[in-house]
């Protein structure tokens, strides 16, 4: 710390050195002012002395006019920080002021969340959707705020009118509170609030529509949507959970983007369920999930496994144009109506074992790059793979058939080779076609496998069975006969005076198509 020079003793420095000078100045001249030689010498070398003198007094004056300057500069410097710090004082009391504010206006707006009356919990929602809007820190705190709200038990309507009316307004607040969320969550709004975490776990919702929403995470497990559920081209980033959850009417996510893993085990879909060209870019497990309508996955892209195991589809089923780049999953999955994979794409295996087709089923144009498995399957309704393509192993081995195994053929097959089977039409409800006239033809990597394959005896249709294949005579109990695969007929195939006759189809039937090849084909009962 420097020391200031008061005035002073400023003044009396300069008084004290100007009476010695002249105290000195008057001796000089009483002891030399004679006017001889050697006084002039002496008085030449006083005025030289008292110069020097001067100047150090000159050099002394500067340097309190330099102490001086810094004095004042140090004052000033002093009166700035005094300043900064008064002006931070300030700050840091405003800055508490408004911490204070928002957290009376949190709590006031919470606390008429609690209210019995409609009105003041919808003027609490609004207070503290206003508050999130002017104080971005508070967004997440307040949707979580509100996301708990919905998860409260909805209250049972009675048959008291006025307990009626309680419930119908206490609707209306919740569909303020999803209101709220949507209008929020869409991004290119001035009001849009980034990266929200959506915590509904078990909520009761009714007419939910987040569509062109975007969060970070939603968690909807054990949720109940009543009304429609609309999810379309909203994007969620990181997880989505609806494990669980029930769904009584249309739920719609078309076009919806899964930036993680989309989990949806064991939800209950009661009405439509759309996924139309919807984008899965982690692994989806939709495995015991209920599907009681209409369902739709045509279109979509799974970048990761697909796993529909156990799955029931009640309605009709699209996965048309479906692409899955991990391995396609419906391990004993029921299909209770018409199903297409027709030009479905799958990068991986696809996996059938057990599955139940209980009506007509297309895989037209389908192509499964990797091993397809359909052992222990069963197929009661027209099943159709004409125009698919099967790049590895294609295993049909154990499943059962009703009205027959249609054949493409069984020539030309070599080593790996990609062979076209060609085969005759279907007839009758039942069966199972790899090319029918005037369509494209199925074509194998590797010979499939029909081991342990089973027939419905008493269903109407034919069968066109590949070279090797025959079929062993059902016991007189039984209504399904087991194909066999040998080279050699089976002591106990088929013969030509069975019950269930074989019968040769030249190459030159008419109207047939012309790279049509001699097969053996079954047709049941006689005279059909």
């Amino acid at each position: 710390m420097y020391r200031v020079l008061s005035t002073r003793t400023v003044v009396w420095a300069g008084l004290a050195l100007g009476s010695v000078g002249v105290a000195v100045a008057v001796w000089l001249l009483w002891a030399y002012g004679g006017g001889s030689p050697a006084d002039t010498v002496r008085l030449a070398a006083i005025r030289t002395a008292g110069t020097i003198v001067v100047g150090t007094g000159g050099a002394a004056a500067l340097w309190l006019a330099a102490r001086r300057q810094q004095s004042m500069e140090i004052a000033l410097r002093q009166k700035d920080l005094d300043q900064e710090h008064q002006e931070r004082v300030a700050l840091l009391t405003q800055d508490d002021a408004a911490e204070r504010r928002v957290t009376e206006l949190y709590t006031k707006a919470v606390e008429q969340l609690g209210s019995d009356k409609a009105p003041v919990r919808l003027g609490g929602m609004y207070a503290l959707e206003r508050l999130a809007q002017n104080v971005p820190g508070q967004r997440q705190t307040i949707v979580h705020v509100l996301c708990a709200y919905l998860r409260m038990p909805l209250p049972q309507s009675g048959d008291d009118p006025a307990e009626s009316a309680r419930q119908e307004q206490e609707r209306q607040v919740r569909s303020t509170a999803q209101r709220i969320l949507a209008a929020h969550l869409v991004p290119g709004r001035e009001t849009f609030w980034s990266d929200i975490d959506l915590d509904l776990t078990g909520a009761a919702l009714h007419d939910l529509d987040l569509s062109l929403c975007h969060a970070r995470s939603a968690l909807f497990g054990k949720a109940r949507f009543t009304g429609f559920a609309a999810f379309c081209s909203a994007r969620l980033a990181d997880q989505a959970v609806f494990s669980g959850a029930v769904f009584e009417d249309t739920a719609e996510f078309d076009g919806a983007q899964f930036g993680r893993d989309a989990m949806f085990v064991g939800t209950v879909f009661g009405g439509k369920a759309q996924f139309t060209c919807a984008r899965l870019a982690r692994d989806a497990r939709f495995d015991h999930a209920r599907f009681l309508g209409e369902t739709s996955f045509g279109g979509a892209r799974f970048a990761s496994a697909a796993v529909f195991a156990g799955a029931h589809f009640d309605g009709t089923a699209w996965f048309d144009r479906l692409h899955i780049a991990g391995d396609a999953r419906f391990e004993r999955t029921c299909f209770g109506s018409h199903v297409t994979f027709e030009l479905a794409r799958l990068y991986e295996n696809g996996l059938f074992t057990e599955a139940r087709f209980a009506e007509d089923v297309t895989f037209r144009r389908a192509e499964v790059v990797g091993t397809a498995m359909f052992g222990d399957s069963m197929f009661e309704g027209y099943t159709e793979f004409d125009g698919a393509r099967f790049g590895r192993e294609v295993h049909f081995g154990g499943f059962r058939v009703h009205g027959g195994v249609p054949y493409g053929g069984d020539h030309g097959l070599v080593g790996v080779e990609r062979t076209r089977y060609r085969g005759l039409g279907m007839a009758g409800s039942g069966g199972m076609s790899f090319s029918s006239m005037r369509k494209p033809t199925a074509g194998f990597a590797l010979e499939p496998s029909f081991e342990r394959t089973r027939i419905r005896a008493d269903a109407s249709g034919r069968c066109v069975l590949p070279k090797g294949v025959t079929v062993v005579e059902p016991a007189p109990d039984d209504d399904w006969a087991e194909l066999v695969c040998e080279w050699k007929p089976s002591k106990d195939a088929i013969k030509l005076d069975s019950p269930l006759a074989v019968e040769v189809i030249s190459d030159d039937l008419p109207n047939s198509d012309s790279s049509a090849i001699p097969s053996t084909y079954l047709r049941w009962p006689p005279g059909r």
